[in-house]
């Protein structure tokens, strides 16, 4: 497959909505306003763990992701997350439970896009032998 022939817009929600573009996209709010309060939402690793979303499965092993690669990848898109030590998971803030189904969703795509270069790494290795 080129990558002409992959349309980017047909599988993802994003729409056709390049990095780049949802990069430039910034809120901010209005002077004299507040901002919206945060809260915190918690995630154990089996919540961002859908085999539907793991082509093969058991590829994904626990050294290739565990809450610090969530929490790695959270921050470096914004969200503020860290490591939640007594339960294994992981701690993040978002605005209201839909925007937190969001950020864990996410993560599922993160271990998703983990599995898929690991298999597509199987693959080829396979095509050496």
């Amino acid at each position: 497959m080129t990558s002409s022939e992959f349309d980017a817009s047909t599988s993802s929600p994003r729409h056709g909505v390049s990095a780049a573009e949802g990069n430039r996209i910034t809120a901010s709010p209005l002077p004299g306003s507040a901002t919206p309060s945060l809260a915190e939402f918690h995630a154990s690793i089996a919540d961002v763990t859908d085999e539907q979303h793991q082509n093969m499965v058991g590829l994904v092993q626990a050294d290739d992701f565990n809450a610090e690669v969530a929490v790695r990848f959270l921050r470096d898109n914004g969200i503020d997350a860290s490591v939640d030590e007594s339960t294994g998971g992981f701690r993040y803030t978002a605005a209201d439970p839909e925007r937190a189904s969001a950020v864990r969703f996410a993560c599922v795509c993160l271990r998703a896009s983990i599995s898929y270069a690991l298999e597509a790494a199987f693959w080829c290795i396979k095509g050496k032998r």
